[in-house]
């Protein structure tokens, strides 16, 4: 079987950054994103030496969502599987959960992944 390319968030540490170097021990491609490569810079030279690639998300930026799309094709053709393991958790009682936050979870969890995803087939629509 072929190589597939990865792109997976939120690489810097726990099940993304575990991932990440799975994935690459097998031989496929990844593409990590880090909110900051600073704050992450351990990681990143981690990963950066298995062979991955690592871009700067930072899931509160809408238009930083639609320049990573861009950036993966200058790096990689194809986006093979996108796994979205960035996110944010929200602690509470359903009931007290405001609609604007809400919101901005079900943008960072649904749509952003899902804009990734079928980018490349937007010309079938």
């Amino acid at each position: 079987m072929a190589p597939l390319t990865w792109l997976i968030t939120g690489v810097s540490s726990g099940l993304g950054r575990f991932l990440t170097l799975h994935v690459l021990a097998r031989g496929h491609r990844v593409i990590g994103t880090v909110r900051s490569r600073a704050k992450s810079a351990d990681t990143v030279i981690e990963i950066e030496e298995a062979g991955g690639k690592i871009l700067e998300l930072d899931m509160n930026d809408v238009a930083a969502v639609a320049d990573i799309i861009a950036s993966t094709s200058k790096i990689y053709s194809t986006i093979d599987v996108v796994v979205n393991n960035a996110g944010y958790s929200l602690i509470g009682a359903v009931e007290d959960i405001k609609y604007e936050v809400f919101s901005f979870l079900a943008l960072c969890s649904i749509l952003y992944p899902s804009k990734v995803a079928l980018t490349p087939y937007e010309s079938f629509c």
